[in-house]
């Protein structure tokens, strides 16, 4: 079984945040990294922000289910 992705262990408000951005489609995935480095600094300088990767496959499964709802 594969492991949790690194945005599902995030807190809630991360996450949620997340989860809004890649929704609405209204950045790039680089000027997403960028904004989550500046809105949450203490979680970017202790290295748990997720990596570009990671927040492009969990990009790409939220548009997958946001697909299959509509």
């Amino acid at each position: 079984m594969a492991r949790k992705s690194s945005i599902t262990r995030l807190p809630a408000e991360i996450k949620s945040y997340i989860e809004a951005m890649l929704a609405t489609g209204a950045q790039t995935l680089d000027e997403l990294i960028a904004d989550l480095q500046q809105r949450f600094p203490a979680e970017a300088s202790a290295g748990q922000l997720p990596s570009r990767s990671a927040v492009h496959r969990y990009g790409a499964k939220l548009d997958r289910r946001l697909a299959a709802i509509k």
